[in-house]
């Protein structure tokens, strides 16, 4: 049996969560450890605490950092935030690096704020229309769930081919008594029924009340990373600077990577891609994994070996475990002395755990998760819109360059 089995099913379900592009909650990464050129990025909306005394339909968040580049913006007043032996220090200083953790609590308060609205507008205009008309609210969500004929649908009124053809695409269990079975579906689609008539009358009547919420989410910020002695390929002066953090354990992190080397390929000159380690939850490969691949990043061969184990980890037919992961060391060069040092010495497990460390402050929710010119992008996003992005993010940089 493969030591180190494929995702869980919570993390599959994570990772669909993920690819529809919201962030998840950090998580800590230090589970299995126990025992840069910084950009310019645009100003970083910030949510006041004092929530009390506005409207929830027009709402201004004030910036606390200024342009671009400049760190206060132009005329601005700098925040200060601490102060030590008379030497101040300003929020600006320190917020590049906390930006997307900043921006994971503005979107928490967004979301909070939007649902209030939401339910909000809901009630305001069923109290409208119910009093236009005369009825009780309760009548009318009654009407609206009964369509034209003011029917709120029962078993009854669902059409038999409609339960034919549900049946045809989802098939019950074998030894499904056929008559339950029917029950049990035209029960649902009864109930979904009255749902959908539901939800499109409250549509028609919020169109009619010119009801939207006018609060805007929070723009995500571009998070300035120190690189530092982190693996790196490609030139300096590149375009589009890639931080990918990721497992070199996991299919989704091998998967990610596999989707950069194909943009690598595709795009050359255009991309600096500088890989950093961060585990999974029980990933004792990616452990593994990433203590020699410190050790071939020191031995001048960590991107042959990389690229090795992102192979050998999407491959269904190889058994990914230590003994695969130390004949691919062996075959990028590395010792028998050196791979041995790597499993049981110190040193490569603390820079291990320096990667893991940088990924938690940064806020990067889970493995795989890149920064692309310090936005963050989910490693699980289809190839054609990574791609896209990262076209873009050349493009823009092109247009900056020509404009100096």
């Amino acid at each position: 049996m493969n030591a180190y089995a494929p995702s869980t099913e919570r993390e599959r379900r994570e990772e669909k969560e993920e690819k529809k592009g919201v962030p998840a909650r950090p998580r800590r990464h230090t589970r299995l450890l126990r025992g840069s050129s910084a950009r310019s990025r645009p100003p970083i909306r910030r949510l006041l605490p004092a929530f009390a005394a506005f409207s929830l339909f027009a709402v201004a968040l004030p910036t606390l950092a200024g342009d671009a580049g400049s760190g206060a913006g132009r005329g601005a007043a700098r925040v200060p935030l601490a102060t030590v032996n008379g030497r101040t220090i300003y929020v600006d200083e320190v917020e590049g690096a906390l930006a997307f953790r900043i921006f994971q609590h503005e979107l928490d308060i967004y979301s909070l704020l939007a649902a209030e609205a939401e339910r909000r507008i809901e009630a305001e205009v069923l109290a409208d229309a119910a009093r236009e008309r005369g009825l009780p609210v309760e009548a009318l969500l009654a009407e609206l769930e009964g369509g034209a004929r003011g029917d709120s649908g029962s078993v009854s009124t669902v059409p038999p081919e409609e339960i034919d053809r549900y049946l045809a695409e989802h098939p019950p269990a074998p030894g499904t008594d056929p008559a339950a079975a029917r029950e049990r579906v035209a029960q649902y689609l009864s109930e979904r029924g009255r749902l959908d008539r539901r939800i499109a009358g409250l549509a028609a009547l919020r169109e009619a009340a010119g009801a939207r919420v006018l609060l805007a989410a929070p723009e995500p910020p571009r998070t300035d990373f120190e690189i530092g002695a982190s693996p790196t390929r490609g030139p300096a002066a590149a375009p589009v600077e890639i931080v990918h953090f990721a497992s070199l354990g996991s299919r989704a992190g091998a998967r990610s990577a596999e989707n950069l080397t194909r943009l690598f390929a595709e795009q050359p000159g255009e991309i600096r891609w500088t890989h950093v380690h961060l585990l999974g939850e029980r990933d004792e490969a990616g452990l593994y994994a990433a203590r020699l691949a410190v050790a071939a990043n020191e031995a001048g061969q960590f991107w042959p070996f990389h690229d090795a184990v992102v192979v050998a980890r999407l491959d269904p037919a190889v058994n990914f475990d230590a003994k695969r992961l130390d004949a691919i060391a062996a075959q990028v060069g590395l010792s028998a002395r050196a791979i041995r040092d790597a499993a049981q010495g110190g040193a490569r497990l603390a820079a291990v755990k320096a990667d893991i460390d940088r990924a938690n402050a940064a806020g990067i929710p889970r493995e795989p998760g890149l920064f692309v010119n310090g936005l963050f992008v989910s490693g699980l996003l289809p190839y054609e819109e990574l791609r896209e992005i990262v076209r873009r993010e050349a493009r823009a940089a092109s247009a900056e360059a020509r404009r100096r």
